[in-house]
């Protein structure tokens, strides 16, 4: 059984083995003897060693039978709430970590599992008072104060959350995140000089980063409506940092507050095709250039031009390229544009792993073997414990008759299968495995694979359907083989392969009649424009013959030897005799 949580209370044992209760609890419960405590200190400490051994069925009737005769251990308590938890028993778990807290309530670990549990359950108003404890106990506790700040935000206490921000940057010193934190509290309270305020104190505590700088700018443009303020902050930081792109970005808002429509044009025109432009920066503008143009083909035509003037130069990061795919599929573009697309991303990102997967689609769709192979190589270096790689590399290998190196990868692949790898997939690759290796004339290999395979699912029915055909062909098994190949027949009653093991299957049984009537509906079934195979076309002949309909029989060996394909060695000697040879 693996390792089902890890406990913060560890250090409580340490109390428990010389006592199952405090002073404190005394109240509570009645103290039990000395020869109690020493057993229930004696168990304790096994349930934890068998806990930190993985043995946990072990550790939990200990940890029981600790609570059983001394129901003041908290320790004992707070542990049983890890295993109640694993059980999905949610109400003991909360009422055992209770009565833990409540025999030790200066216990801060205890505390802080109690509040997790309560913020689980989505009972913030009880976690609440509880995370406010661990605050006064621990005032240090800064993942405490986190959340209690966050309490308090959600329940529209903006002072006390900002009290809180303010003691977290006590323990942790100056941060960001707390300055934009406070920031945000006071926007959300409508005071919008008080967030002025904690701006202008991050400038102080950050004087050399110019961002912070136009951060104020920002604020005084957007909330207080004052741009000439915000101005003359863009014109200090275009001293210091010129080229800087959040300075082009306050620009740009500044001509849109404004109503500046040539200058945010010009501006905007400029960073698109700057070669100096961020490429985030520039992704944004493409971005509200999309929106804006989106609706009609002009607007489209504008959008297309943009993009190809923009790629024209080499490109250093994905950005633009992943925004172009985005506009592609946004206009349901042609599966083959978008492809050249995902191409683009691959080219400067090689483990883009999304781009990957889509072309690994779109090749493998399209029967385009050697660009399906490339991109899975990319892959398997770039994810070499990703099973889907290595399929689809067999797939292409496989398809262009590459059997030994389809063989080698697969082996790999199946390798790289885990806990994690979807069934499908753990299911496909061990059945494209039996396939090979009954290639291989590995026969009693490529079984196991297929059990394998079906272990993972057992509806695969493209496995299902292979494993029952090829021990028709070794003729064993045939009661198991006939039961696979029905499942298929039924998941899909027109699929003319499927059709044709069954109808196999039956005859190798023996079962003339029936075997008739399923390989008539798998040469029915065949899909459009396509005509029946040479193999289809033979056992139809040999079913046909055992009929008592050899001039049936012949027709269909003639076809048969027509259509060409794996058809048997014994094949011109039925036509010969018009007889049926096995």
């Amino acid at each position: 059984m693996p390792k089902v949580f890890s406990s913060l209370l560890l250090f409580a044992a340490l109390l428990a083995l010389s006592a199952c209760g405090s002073s404190r609890t005394a109240q509570m419960a009645s103290p039990p003897d000395n020869d109690t405590r020493l057993r229930a200190a004696y168990y304790l400490q096994r349930a934890l060693a068998h806990r930190h051994a993985g043995q946990h069925s072990e550790a939990y009737a200990l940890l029981r039978h600790v609570a059983e005769v001394c129901p003041t251990s908290a320790t004992a308590l707070a542990e049983l709430a890890g295993y109640e938890q694993f059980f999905g028993n949610d109400s003991v778990r909360l009422g055992l970590l209770e009565r833990a807290v409540a025999l030790e309530p200066s216990n801060v670990w205890f505390k802080a599992v109690l509040a997790n549990a309560h913020l689980q359950r989505g009972q913030k108003a009880m976690a609440l008072p509880v995370l406010e404890d661990i605050a006064r106990l621990d005032p240090r506790r800064s993942d405490a104060l986190s959340r209690l700040a966050e309490l308090y935000a959600g329940e529209g206490r903006t002072a006390d959350a900002i009290r809180t921000f303010d003691r977290i940057e006590q323990v942790e010193g100056k941060d960001e995140q707390i300055y934009f934190a406070r920031y945000a509290l006071h926007l959300s309270a409508g005071d919008d000089q008080s967030a002025l305020d904690e701006l202008e104190r991050l400038c102080q505590a950050f004087p050399h980063d110019a961002n912070y700088r136009l951060a104020v700018a920002n604020h005084l443009l957007t909330h207080m409506h004052r741009p000439d303020s915000a101005v003359a902050i863009f014109r200090e930081v275009e001293r210091r940092e010129p080229d800087n792109g959040n300075l082009q970005v306050g620009w740009l808002q500044y001509y849109e507050h404004t109503e500046n429509d040539s200058a945010y044009n010009a501006l905007s025109d400029s960073l698109l095709f700057g070669e100096r432009t961020a490429p985030q920066l520039r992704a944004d503008l493409l971005r509200n250039l999309i929106v804006g143009h989106l609706a009609d083909s002009a607007g489209r035509a504008t959008i297309e031009q943009t993009f190809d003037s923009i790629l024209l130069r080499p490109q250093t990061s994905t950005e633009v390229l992943a925004l172009k795919v985005g506009y592609l599929n946004a206009i349901k573009a042609s599966p083959e544009r978008i492809a050249e697309a995902m191409e683009g991303i691959v080219a400067v990102e090689p483990d883009n792993r999304g781009a990957l997967l889509h072309l690994v689609q779109h090749y493998g769709q399209r029967d385009s073997l050697h660009r399906l192979a490339d991109i899975c190589r990319l892959g398997v270096n770039a994810f070499p414990d990703e099973p889907v790689f290595y399929y689809f590399l067999g797939h292409a290998l496989y398809s262009d008759n590459q059997l030994a190196q389809a063989l080698e990868v697969v082996e790999l692949g199946v390798k790289q299968v885990s806990d994690d790898t979807p069934p499908q997939m753990a299911s496909d690759i061990y059945g494209m495995l039996g396939d090979l290796l009954h290639k291989a004339d590995r026969r009693d290999e490529s079984f196991a694979a297929y059990d394998r395979s079906l272990g993972f699912k057992d509806d695969n029915t493209m496995v299902l359907n292979n494993y029952a055909y090829f021990l028709s062909l070794a003729a064993t098994d045939l009661d198991r083989a006939e039961e696979m190949s029905y499942r298929t027949v039924r998941a899909e009653p027109r699929n003319a392969t499927y059709l044709d093991t069954y109808a196999w299957i039956l005859f190798q049984k023996g079962r003339y009649t029936e075997a008739k009537i399923y390989i008539d509906r798998a040469i029915a079934s065949q899909p459009d424009g396509e005509a029946a195979s040479g193999v289809v076309l033979e056992h139809a002949g040999d079913i046909y013959f055992h009929t008592n309909d050899p001039s049936g029989a012949l027709r269909l060996w003639q076809r048969a030897a027509e259509a060409g394909g794996d058809t048997t060695p014994q094949l011109p000697e039925k036509i010969r005799t018009q007889r049926y040879v096995p």
